[in-house]
């Protein structure tokens, strides 16, 4: 399967490349200085900024599936202010989903945050939160009070759905283990094309 991990050369991002590829999947990881450092071998590297549509969109033709990983960290305040949450988790996820319904991706997994809420108390809860509604129609969401393990949305337009609730896990970055959720809960859904 080929994959593009957007974010992928940040701390989750390049595990998770890591993992996919020794799966054996063709992974691409998506970043704006992806380096040979934070990924490993055979990992190809594409750069791009999710606030730029212009610079991202062509990473994504010929993808099976897009992991959108970036993200801001909650605990500081970004250069340029709040208002960075909302360029890159909203409009970046927008972004990201254009270039995905673009190049017909079957499978878009967009990382959210616990506690995501448009009305949420900081500039970085309200903008995951806002990303959450960018996602046309969620597919997959686990919640987690595990630190290491984020809300993920996959999200696809025009597909239909069959969902089930299921207890999950959530894969632990640090050992490329599995780690048992404390409190997750997943809604999976599977996605078949309406065309």
């Amino acid at each position: 399967m080929k994959v593009l991990v957007v974010g992928g050369s940040g701390f989750i991002g390049s595990t998770l490349c890591r993992e996919l590829k020794s799966r054996g999947h063709e992974v691409t990881a998506l970043s704006r200085s992806p380096s040979s450092e934070d990924l490993p071998k055979g990992v190809n590297k594409v750069m791009g900024n999710v606030t730029d549509y212009d610079s991202i969109r062509g990473a994504f033709e010929g993808m099976d599936a897009v992991y959108n990983l970036v993200a801001l960290s909650p605990l500081f305040k970004p250069s340029g202010g709040d208002k960075m949450h909302d360029q890159i988790h909203r409009k970046g996820t927008e972004h990201v989903v254009r270039a995905a319904e673009k190049h017909e991706v079957g499978r878009l997994v967009q990382m959210s945050a616990l506690g995501a809420d448009p009305d949420g108390q900081t500039a970085y809860i309200r903008s995951k939160g806002e990303a959450r509604r960018s996602s046309p129609s969620p597919s997959s969401i686990t919640r987690s009070s595990d630190r290491r393990s984020s809300s993920a949305t996959a999200a696809s337009s025009s597909r239909s759905r069959n969902c089930s609730r299921r207890r999950t896990s959530a894969p632990s970055p640090a050992a490329g283990r599995r780690a048992s959720s404390r409190s997750g809960l997943a809604t999976s859904c599977r996605y078949s094309p309406t065309r």
